[in-house]
């Protein structure tokens, strides 16, 4: 290694660094009490849906009803999936660097810590492992597609996501065929075998987790979910410019994995690629939190255009420029009250030494 990329990786590693600990400050804060409720509906007390998580951790017995124990998990799957991020931009060339850095200072930055608890974060750990694993396809398949039972979102943000990361790796697409059947299959067995659980199931566990909870139960969380109380699921259209931002940053990585093919390749490159990114979007219209559909968005687009090694430098300026659009003029809504925060200086000192600490020690609010 000569003195010269020695000094590169150098500025890389610090960038990386920089951006990693800006977005940090933005939007850290301790999981909230609707999340910690994730890491409990398992087989074993009568759930089917978002049940694998819980059903794993059902040997826990009651220490699965301590909110430490879902910080815990929390803060692990969050470091891993940081890990994994930051492995593969070490990994990569210099312009993958500075995508992975312009998506950390970027609003999905922020996000990206402001959404620890929720199950996004694993289902992306999944995904990064998965489009990394090149071993047998079947089984890579079929893990892709056993997604959908630790949170349904995957059936939009993941499985179109490996799907399309693996094609633009070998364009066969027979294999992409193969994985999208398996998947559709899976999601349709799904829909067909899930149902919300027996109003006395769901009763009858609340009273448990009521009774041996350390903190104060959703059980708005409950209502919704498992007893189809779903009479404010719509999607109120609130984020109109951020919508558009997302969509076009999808739009840039169809457009960039389309980039120097023949046309027929070009064609099935953008479609799912294009398709990969604007697919988050779609769950919008079965539920709420429109700022988090406009994330997993953002971070299936960055994905896609670092999974494209796309090399002229237009591309990396188009996304610097909607990014930081995005973050001056259009942030994303965050949840419970919080907002992001400012990266000056003296609201730096002011998060290390006050609002961090608190949320270290204070049990969230909701």
């Amino acid at each position: 290694m000569t003195i010269r990329s020695s000094r590169r990786n150098l500025i890389d590693l610090t960038g990386l660094a920089l951006s990693l600990y800006l977005a940090f400050v933005m939007g850290f804060r301790m999981p909230n009490l609707w999340s910690a409720n994730y890491y409990l509906p398992s087989l074993q007390d009568g759930f089917h849906r978002r049940m694998v998580v819980g059903t794993l951790l059902y040997p826990l017995g009651d220490w699965r009803f301590r909110y430490a124990t879902a910080a815990a998990l929390s803060i692990m799957i969050l470091c891993a999936l940081l890990s994994a991020i930051l492995i593969s931009a070490w990994r990569g060339d210099r312009r993958q660097r500075l995508l992975v850095c312009l998506f950390l200072l970027g609003p999905a930055g922020g996000f990206l810590f402001h959404e620890i608890g929720y199950l996004d974060l694993l289902l992306y750990l999944i995904a990064i492992a998965l489009i990394a694993f090149t071993g047998n396809g079947w089984l890579s398949s079929g893990l892709l597609a056993g997604t959908v039972f630790v949170h349904e979102v995957a059936a939009f943000a993941i499985m179109p996501l490996v799907i399309a990361c693996r094609f633009l790796a070998d364009q066969d697409l027979r294999k992409a065929a193969r994985s999208a059947a398996i998947c559709t299959v899976t999601v349709a067995f799904y829909l067909a075998v899930n149902r919300t659980a027996e109003d006395a199931v769901v009763r009858t566990f609340v009273r448990v987790l009521a009774s041996k909870a350390d903190f104060i139960p959703r059980f708005d969380f409950w209502k919704s979910v498992y007893l189809q109380d779903n009479t404010h699921n719509f999607w109120v259209i609130t984020d109109m410019p951020a919508l558009i931002c997302a969509a076009t940053l999808a739009l840039l990585a169809g457009m960039a994995a389309a980039d120097g093919q023949d046309r027929r390749i070009r064609a099935l490159n953008f479609v799912a690629c294009f398709g990969a990114g604007i697919a988050p979007l779609l769950i919008g219209f079965v539920g709420w939190d429109t700022s988090r559909w406009i994330f997993l968005s953002l971070c299936s687009s960055s994905t896609l255009l670092f999974c494209a090694r796309v090399r002229p430098i237009s591309y990396y300026l188009a996304y610097a420029l909607i990014t930081f659009f995005m973050l001056l003029l259009v942030p994303l809504d965050y949840f419970d009250g919080y907002s992001p925060r400012s990266r000056a200086p003296r609201s730096q000192v002011d998060f290390l030494s006050r609002e961090l600490p608190r949320e270290l020690r204070q049990l969230p609010s909701r």
